[in-house]
């Protein structure tokens, strides 16, 4: 209803959640999910694309402690994911993927999703 999706959902690899992909997003990346119960569940950041608080891809693991110092990472923290809270909503959180010592990964995503990971 935006008009921010590049088309209609379809299905993803979990063939109950359909996926899409955010206008102007490379193939693969901007991937918006949704559940049948909650609606939009999670929505991955692509290119310069940042949080509030300046975390985005490509900074160093250094550079996310001191945005999001309660960042703990499920492995190392050169290699792993983590999740922090989103500052100002206690439903949702961010998913925050690093390796080699840099952000990977990051998507937005509703606390009580349903079928996204």
């Amino acid at each position: 209803a935006t008009g921010l999706l590049a088309g209609p959902a379809t299905h993803g690899p979990n063939p109950v959640c359909p996926i899409a992909r955010l206008k102007g997003a490379p193939a693969g990346k901007g991937i918006v999910w949704f559940s049948p119960k909650h609606d939009v569940i999670a929505i991955s950041a692509y290119g310069s694309i940042a949080t509030p608080q300046g975390a985005r891809l490509g900074i160093t693991t250094a550079r996310l402690l001191k945005i999001y110092p309660s960042w703990n990472p499920l492995g190392t923290d050169a290699n792993g994911r983590g999740y922090v809270k989103v500052p100002g909503n206690a439903h949702a959180e961010y998913r925050i993927e690093t390796l080699k010592s840099k952000v990977s990964s990051l998507t937005l995503q509703a606390g009580n999703e349903d079928c996204y990971e």
